[in-house]
């Protein structure tokens, strides 16, 4: 849904002004927000105040029912769910121990090649891109196709996930964008420099970013969000995921801020080039430190985690299954 809500965006920015193109984006939110008026608040939210007639009406509420003695079972579940998550609550000195940290450092990695590849600089940006390679072709049209490609490549991404791999899906990801990266910023040098032969690669803005678009959606867009869910802890990943996740948003709020005041300093060939080193560089750490999780069980990730935290004193006679007494 994000990527059809960019092409959507792309779409109608081709035809109406910002402010117009504004007032209508705000349109479907205001739809969310009053929407949210009649939504009850979860039973788990209950549960957790303590208030277990209004959970059991929320949920009979959510289930269609009439009758508590139908929603019983499930409220005992999301009871005993919620208590145990009470009971293995994460102190900061859990967060810190190695089976923990391991994996959020993963998670936080991902999400700092992700944003730094320049995704959101190419996606905001894309039209002052075009409009500034000074390409033959129409800034809209040329933006449009895309957002196009986006969200067919990212419907392709969820059909290859599990069939090829996750390291694979990012290390092809990392290789094609820092190519299509260093593609764009060649032919911005080129201009820059008064060389005539950019008048006649015009289609090369466009066609970089499409790569790029393509390359990005297969795996760096969606695979750091699927594998955040599969290499934290269940007991760690409310509160480490949400760490991820706002450490994802400043980065993508830092390259949107200053995108612009980067290209003026060092110029838009240097800022694609700078983008393109760092995905060379999480090409590097994809193939030397991340561990593949596809076909993987939660147990078999976390004993993998528990094995590079645990100190091999004695590796002749060590126990074959201490492992997986650990977990």
């Amino acid at each position: 849904m994000l990527v059809i809500g960019i092409l959507f965006v792309y779409v109608l920015g081709a035809f109406l002004p910002w402010n117009w193109l504004a007032l209508v984006c705000a349109f479907i939110p205001a739809i969310f927000v009053i929407c949210m008026i009649f939504m009850p608040e979860s039973p788990r939210y209950y549960i957790l105040k303590n208030e277990t007639s209004d959970a059991a009406a929320s949920l009979m509420k959510l289930r269609g029912v009439d009758t508590a003695s139908s929603v019983a079972t499930e409220l005992a579940t999301i009871q005993t769910s919620a208590e145990e998550a009470s009971r293995n609550q994460l102190s900061l000195k859990d967060i810190i121990h190695p089976t923990i940290l391991k994996p959020v450092s993963i998670s936080l990695s991902l999400m700092f090649f992700q944003q730094l590849s320049g995704i959101n600089a190419v996606i905001f940006y894309s039209t002052s891109i075009f409009n500034q390679s000074g390409s033959s072709m129409d800034d809209n049209l040329s933006t449009i196709v895309v957002g196009f490609v986006q969200v067919v490549a990212t419907i392709a991404s969820t059909l290859l996930v599990d069939r090829t791999g996750r390291k694979i899906l990012l290390l092809i990801s990392d290789i094609l964008m820092g190519i299509s990266l260093v593609m764009l910023g060649v032919y911005f040098y080129l201009k820059d420099i008064n060389d005539p032969v950019y008048k006649n690669i015009g289609w090369l803005p466009l066609l970089s970013m499409v790569i790029f678009i393509i390359a990005f959606s297969l795996g760096y867009g969606p695979i750091p969000w699927l594998m955040v869910g599969e290499i934290l802890p269940p007991r760690a990943l409310g509160i480490a995921s949400s760490i991820a996740t706002v450490f994802n948003w400043f980065l993508a709020f830092l390259v949107t801020q200053f995108f612009e005041d980067l290209q003026t300093s060092i110029g838009a060939a240097w800022c694609f080039w700078m983008f393109g080193i760092i995905c060379g560089i999480g090409a590097l750490y994809v193939t030397f430190f991340l561990p593949e999780t596809k076909g993987k069980s939660l147990d078999e990730i976390q004993n993998f985690f528990i094995s590079l935290s645990t100190p091999t004193l004695n590796s002749e006679h060590s126990n074959p299954g201490l492992l997986e007494d650990e977990s």
